[in-house]
């Protein structure tokens, strides 16, 4: 018999057929991610290479580094179970990658939010620059702020528990609201 996972039966969601292209798809995803964005970083900061001011070089890297976050803690962990054909990475950081994955996208949309906002900032009277220091304040309100829901989630209604793999290898972290 089979198991049922989210509607879905298990078979069908660990067949080689569907995870080992989705397995090279995110490993291509995760190495693209990752090399794109430490050359983004690198080369910005060692030869000058990206022609911005300095509040929109700043929102620019903190891109990077959020990017460089999803990279490595949410998309790399799919491609390993892909390739695993089952969740291999344990109890704790299933927990932990529930309740982190989001924070790096809401600093990417809270940081192209930033941008936007300097770049309209620029382009309409008085306009006014915001200075680095003042960018540096708003990227770490960004950090800051971006956990805001995962805290307020595990503070007040989030209970999450831990199905250990099933007969077909499925386990799940199932959050009890």
């Amino acid at each position: 018999a089979m198991e049922i996972l989210n509607g879905t039966k298990g078979d069908v969601i660990w067949s080689p057929a569907v995870t080992i292209p989705l397995g090279i798809y995110n490993s291509s995803v995760t190495v693209v991610g990752l090399l794109g964005n430490l050359l983004i970083l690198f080369l910005s900061v060692k030869y000058n290479a990206l022609k911005l001011d300095a509040v929109s070089l700043l929102f620019v890297h903190n891109l990077a580094i959020a990017d460089i976050v999803t990279s490595t803690m949410v998309i790399l962990p799919i491609a390993v179970t892909c390739f695993a054909r089952k969740y291999i990475l344990g109890e704790v950081y299933c927990f932990i990658s529930a309740q982190l994955r989001f924070i790096p996208a809401v600093v990417n949309i809270l940081t192209i939010l930033a941008i936007t906002s300097y770049r309209l900032r620029l382009l309409t009277p008085p306009y006014k620059k915001i200075s680095r220091t003042a960018a540096k304040i708003i990227v770490a309100f960004i950090w800051l702020f971006a956990p805001s829901g995962t805290i307020i989630s595990l503070t007040y209604k989030s209970k999450s528990f831990f199905y250990p793999p099933g007969r077909n290898g499925h386990s799940a972290l199932i959050p009890l609201l």
